[in-house]
């Protein structure tokens, strides 16, 4: 998982990358993600999630992660 970076046009700039095990597509859900987010230390801070679609740009990859379905397209 990306965090504390940001993103410009073309790039995500700075911040840290963490890795989570043992996480299976076909089980996911945003309340997983959320207590991976929670884990990191961003407990009480809104996010919106984002992921880029595999093959594309930053600048037009990115989808906004709000359902079920879309988590499991991460």
């Amino acid at each position: 998982m990306y965090h504390s970076g940001q993103l410009n046009e073309d790039f995500y700039v700075g911040g840290k990358v963490d890795f989570f095990d043992l996480c299976d597509k076909d089980f996911i859900s945003l309340l997983k993600v959320d207590n991976m987010v929670e884990e990191l230390g961003y407990g009480n801070v809104f996010m919106s999630y984002q992921y880029k679609i595999l093959g594309m740009e930053i600048r037009n990859g990115l989808k906004l992660s709000m359902t079920y379905s879309d988590v499991i397209n991460m």
